[in-house]
């Protein structure tokens, strides 16, 4: 999630392959390729943050009402995170692993386009292809990073598999049905968050389950 409201922004155009084959340059470039796990955390300390042109900057704070775990901003490229959420990514919690997964999607792919496209007529989305949706790009891009090419072919059930690699099971089962012949990613079970505000308590925290969006935080729901 970018900062600017933490809303969805107009990027670029990339295809599931395209964002794939970014996650792959990336993992060579840190030497984590060919690993069953990845270790988020140490890719952020120890790889982003020393090696990025320009630097990254790494904010910890304490979440309140109305603030999503954490988000991206920009000049200086900054990642803000939730104390806890960052602790517990560091332990290896699945969730909170996402999420920091998710935002290096975001560094990674968005961090010269974003401003580009923060301000003036059609900068907010309306009905945009997934591939030129900032989230979109950015759910798939942690799908990837979670679920390594070698964690694909480790012959395991769907729930083992989840726990071997440290992976919210949705996600792992989202991967394995990506139709890599036609380029095809279909969300089966949704992205952490769909990016909207809830319309209960506004918290950047609502989730797909099944045909509806539910907030984690306060329980709202609505059909999609």
């Amino acid at each position: 999630m970018t900062a600017h409201a933490f809303s969805d922004r107009k990027v670029p155009y990339r295809s599931a392959r395209q964002i794939k084959s970014t996650v792959r340059d990336l993992l060579d470039r840190c030497g984590m390729q060919g690993l069953l796990s990845i270790d988020i955390v140490r890719l952020i300390e120890g790889y982003l943050k020393p090696k990025l042109e320009g630097g990254l900057k790494i904010e910890l704070y304490d979440q309140v009402k109305g603030q999503p775990p954490a988000y991206v901003s920009y000049g200086p490229l900054t990642l803000h995170v939730d104390r806890e959420i960052w602790g517990d990514a560091r332990q290896g919690e699945p969730g909170a692993r996402y999420i920091l997964a998710h935002e290096v999607g975001h560094i990674v792919m968005h961090k010269h386009h974003d401003l580009g496209y923060s301000f003036g007529e059609g900068s907010q989305l309306k009905a945009p292809p997934e591939e030129e949706r900032a989230e979109w790009q950015a759910d798939v891009f942690g799908h990837f990073l979670m679920v390594t090419d070698n964690a694909l072919i480790e012959d395991a059930p769907l729930l083992h598999k989840a726990a071997d690699i440290g992976a919210p099971i949705w996600v792992v089962a989202n991967v394995q049905r990506y139709d890599a012949a036609r380029d095809i990613f279909v969300f089966i079970a949704g992205p952490a968050y769909a990016g909207d505000p809830c319309g209960g308590c506004g918290n950047f925290s609502l989730s797909h389950q099944g045909v509806e969006l539910k907030c984690e935080t306060c329980g709202w729901k609505v059909g999609v």
